[in-house]
């Protein structure tokens, strides 16, 4: 059967062998343990996991392709593939899973802030994004990649740079390089997400380049005057730039407008 990629949902199926290999062996799997696959398109990721783990959860918003994978994989046990929307599925029935996808430009960023929020759930991810999303997940305080998800990434799960994969490895074929990561939960306690979050983005916006002095009095409707004190009793200047702060910076920054009583 003929399957065309379906360009609305940003369809690239990777056909390099080798290269589904390699990102299968970076989930250092067990033979015990459940697999979310993202986006199983048409399962050549999905073929190299049902010989070596437990069970493999393949999500597949395509119903053609969901319909193409039961029948290919018709007599593998161990896999249940869900027709659905990866971004509607609830990660917290789920516990100590491990996650692999090729993620679709186009949604990357809403996936990569969905696991985010639910850490607690999973141990490991191996991902395959575009080049230049990954360079923004590890870039560095001070570089001009930096922005929210660099922050967010350092924070709850430091992202993991694997290899690049050439665009002629996926049909049909994109017009960038990919890049393969992995991202594992630190093993602490954080802020929640639902706290960090929208002070990360607060300091970003509307300008990333700008004072966060006046990005945040202007998100928090706050006056100057009190973001000044939180900025002192964070340790920060109040001539810093939001491209300046480490994760660790924002945290503390976070902790001390949640004791200010500023209603934050």
């Amino acid at each position: 059967m003929k399957l065309k990629a379906v360009k609305s949902l940003g369809q690239s199926f990777l056909v390099h062998q080798a290269t589904a290999d390699r990102l299968v062996a970076e989930l250092e799997l067990r033979k015990d343990e459940t697999v979310i696959e993202i986006g199983s398109g048409k399962g050549v990721l999905t073929e190299k996991l049902v010989s070596q783990t437990g069970q493999i959860i393949a999500i597949e918003i395509d119903p053609r392709l969901a319909n193409f994978l039961r029948n290919k994989f018709v007599g593998a046990q161990n896999l249940t593939i869900i027709n659905r929307d990866f971004l509607q599925i609830s990660l917290s029935d789920f516990q100590n899973v491990k996650i692999i996808g090729n993620l679709p430009f186009n949604i990357t960023t809403a996936i990569l802030e969905k696991l985010l929020a639910h850490t607690p759930y999973w141990t490991k991810a191996v991902l395959t994004v575009q080049r230049e999303f990954a360079q923004r997940l590890l870039a560095r305080p001070g570089s001009r990649s930096y922005g929210i998800l660099s922050v967010l990434c350092n924070y709850y799960c430091p992202a993991q740079r694997l290899f690049n994969i050439p665009a002629r490895y996926f049909k049909p074929t994109p017009k960038v390089t990919s890049t393969a990561i992995a991202l594992e939960p630190r093993a602490v306690e954080l802020l929640p997400f639902s706290i960090f979050f929208p002070l990360v983005r607060n300091a970003f916006m509307p300008q990333p380049r700008k004072l966060l002095l006046n990005n945040l009095a202007a998100n928090l409707k706050l006056s100057k005057k009190n973001i000044s004190k939180i900025f002192i009793d964070s340790g920060l200047t109040i001539n810093i730039r939001p491209e300046d702060l480490t994760a660790e910076q924002f945290a503390q920054l976070t902790k001390t407008l949640i004791s200010s009583g500023d209603n934050y």
